[in-house]
């Protein structure tokens, strides 16, 4: 399969990096369900849009959406965690936060035994 570097070849590289930490999430958007073509007739412009990302922390302030190459199309100030989403066509490596928690053995033995 394909990585998100390959097939996302204009997105700005903080948001892999936050991607990739976790920071945020990223989801295909499937173009013909009922909640994306609600939003394409209130704002025409996200009909190229490809990609959703959405923050996984409190504070923020919208959704982002993509276009197919990655490229940032729409800053939204609302969140738009209605639409529903398909597999992704890429993957994407995550960190390991655990290796250096203090508790690190024991998230490993339960994953690894479990």
């Amino acid at each position: 399969m394909e990585t998100i570097n390959n097939r996302l070849i204009n997105i700005d590289k903080q948001m892999i990096a936050d991607i990739e930490g976790s920071y945020l999430s990223i989801y295909k958007i499937k173009k013909d369900s009922k909640p994306f073509l609600n939003l394409i007739e209130r704002n025409k412009s996200l009909q190229e849009a490809a990609y959703i990302v959405n923050p996984n922390f409190n504070d923020a302030k919208g959704s982002v959406f993509l276009k197919d190459d990655g490229e940032l199309l729409y800053e939204a100030d609302f969140f738009a965690n209605t639409i529903i989403n398909e597999p992704l066509d890429f993957e994407y490596k995550v960190k390991d936060y655990t290796n250096n928690h203090p508790f690190s053995k024991t998230f490993h033995s339960f994953f690894i035994n479990n």
